[in-house]
């Protein structure tokens, strides 16, 4: 897992299913969604996106990128960006471990006054 500094529930994907694999960036809007930060006592808004990693002594990699965005204590946006090898587990982590993360920067009363919406 690769963590970068940058920074109403939408239907999840199927519980017993592994998501499919996507070629098409547009479809995994599905994913998208604001998650009740069990620490934090706030809304976070997460989204999933798919790319490659490139090093020059390795062949490129596809990669999942998890987003998550929240709120500084001056309002302006936050986010970290994680990285997954599947798609099922990038969705896992949203879905179990997202609601946990420690968020550097968040304020949790600016957030939770000025959630981030898409």
């Amino acid at each position: 897992m690769t963590i970068a500094l940058s920074s109403l529930l939408l239907p999840d994907a199927p519980k017993n299913e592994p998501p499919p694999e996507h070629s098409d960036w547009r479809s995994l809007d599905i994913y998208n969604k604001s998650i009740f930060h069990q620490t934090y006592h706030c809304p976070i808004y997460s989204w999933l996106a798919e790319g490659w990693i490139k090093n020059r002594k390795k062949p490129a990699r596809k990669r999942y990128f998890l987003y998550v965005e929240y709120r500084s204590p001056c309002r302006s946006s936050q986010s970290i960006a994680l990285s997954f090898a599947t798609l099922e587990q990038a969705c896992q982590y949203q879905n179990t471990e997202l609601p946990y993360q420690l968020l550097p920067g968040i304020s949790p009363e600016t957030t939770r006054r000025f959630p981030i919406k898409k």
